[in-house]
Order: structure tokens, then sequence, then C-alpha cells
């Protein structure tokens, strides 16, 4: 049986037993355990990284960022966010690693969606070169999500609907099954 671990923040935090499910039925003979929580930085993973490697999944599916730069939160300085991906990412050596990185926002406020979106852009920018090193497949969210016009967000402008995961969940299974596990970093 292959083991999943969703690891991250809200986007894989709200993947709850229908999504869950959904995923496993896609890829048959798996199993999804959910490791994540909303408001989860990369500090937080950083911490429990080591724990939840001891799982040793077969594949496991990170999402982190959007907390780290959130204009309302203590923003992660982007060095600190690189070395707790790194830290994050060399606890999974034998996993099929992904990074579904987030969407980009759509709040109320212009200037706040400006600044946020510019920061997710930067750090995700900035942490090509380390998902490259560590053999992590990237599923970007925009390119998830862009079939959807703008309709993906809940009505906070930060969260994914149901029409979003129903993407994602297409996005993990088909990543899953056309990258199979990679060399170890």
């Amino acid at each position: 049986m292959t083991s999943i671990v969703l690891f991250g923040d809200s986007h894989l935090g709200r993947f709850g037993k229908d999504y869950s499910e959904a995923l496993e039925h896609l890829m048959q003979d798996t199993v999804v355990y959910n490791c994540s929580a909303g408001g989860f930085t990369s500090e937080d993973g950083a911490k429990r990284a080591e724990l939840i490697a001891k799982l040793q999944p077969d594949v496991v599916i990170f999402s982190y960022g959007g907390n780290d730069v959130a204009p309302w939160k203590p923003l992660i300085p982007l060095k600190y966010f690189l070395h707790n991906m790194e830290i994050i990412f060399a606890a999974f050596p034998h996993s099929q690693k992904i990074l579904f990185t987030s969407p980009d926002v759509n709040l109320v406020d212009t200037h706040q969606t400006q600044q946020f979106n510019a920061s997710l852009h930067e750090y995700r920018s900035a942490l090509q070169p380390v998902c490259a090193s560590f053999n992590v497949t990237v599923v970007d969210g925009n390119e998830v999500v862009s079939s959807l016009a703008e309709a993906h967000h809940e009505d906070d402008g930060v969260h994914l609907n149901k029409a979003a995961y129903s993407k994602i969940i297409d996005a993990f299974a088909n990543t899953i099954a056309t990258n199979p596990l990679r060399t170890p970093h």
C-alpha cells in the first residue's frame, strides 16, 4: 500500500476526509495521512519534520509559504524560510517529494493583495533551486486553478474552494503517477 503524507499549511490542512478519500480512490491502494494545520509556517514544519518523517511515507506533499509572508502575521525572512524548507525536505530522503505552491490571493484590501502576492512570488522563485537540489516536484497552485478563472477562493480570498480542491486532487494524482520516486538528496 502506498502512503501519502500531507504536511503543510491550511491549503493541505483543509484537505479533509472527502478530499483524502478522493485522492485515495484515484491512486488506488493508497492511504493519505494529513499532518497539516491552518496557520503553519515553515518554522512549524521544520520543528515537526523529523517526527513526521518517522512515518516513512512513500510520498509527501508539502504546502508552505503563504503564512510565512501573510501581511497580517510576523514575516518569516526569506533566508529563514529557505533554511526551514531545506530542513523539511531533508527529513524525507526516501520519499517522493511534492511541493504545492499557494495560489495568488484575492483579498478585499488591494494593497494587501499586491503585497501578499508579490511576496509569494519572491519566495516561490527563491525556493526553486532548493526544490531542484532536493528532487522536489513543484505543483504550481496558480497553474492548477487557472482554468477556474478567479473562482477558486472561499470568501476570504485566501483559502480554496471545492472546485479548486477538485483540480488539486487531480494534479496530485497526476504528479504522483508521472514522477516516480527520484534519487534521494
